[in-house]
């Protein structure tokens, strides 16, 4: 009876202990989760930074133009005030970038088509050499099942 209790201890500490270091890991990754969101909000901090001061740059450059006087009014509509001739630079580059990402997808993808054919004749040509080998297996199994009928029909006789 002893024996059993001191047993029952021992099983609900080592229980205990289990459920302890499990909330700890779980406290240890819910930090870590927390850690991580953290940086991610200093690293959008420091990418807003940047972009407003390479708006504050740009808008400098083409409008001649003060960032304040500028854009005072709206934040992204120092595109309104860059002239015409300074423009279309830009939305050039941007096309060219936006054609760019596409012919990479374009290719990205045909690499995954070409991929997925090369997979799929493969599992055919394995399909096919399982379906020879199961038909030389049953064709075997035919003839072993013949040879005993016959050797159990003459052995009758």
């Amino acid at each position: 009876m002893k024996a059993e209790k001191n047993k029952e201890f021992r099983r609900q500490k080592a229980l205990k202990q289990r459920q302890g270091e499990y909330l700890a890991a779980q406290q240890k990754a819910e930090e870590e989760r927390n850690r991580k969101q953290k940086e991610d909000i200093k690293r959008m901090h420091a990418e807003r930074l940047r972009k407003k001061k390479a708006a504050e740059v740009r808008c400098t450059l083409l409008c001649s133009n003060t960032f304040l006087s500028c854009c005072a009014h709206s934040s992204n509509s120092h595109t309104l005030y860059i002239p015409r001739t300074a423009r279309y630079p830009l939305q050039e580059a941007r096309e060219l970038r936006q054609r760019e990402k596409c012919r990479l997808r374009m290719l990205e993808e045909e690499e995954k088509k070409i991929a997925a054919e090369a997979a799929i004749a493969a599992m055919e040509k394995e399909e096919e050499e399982l379906i020879a080998r199961l038909r030389k297996t049953q064709e075997d199994q035919r003839l072993a099942y013949d040879d005993l009928k016959g050797c159990l029909q003459s052995e009758e006789v």
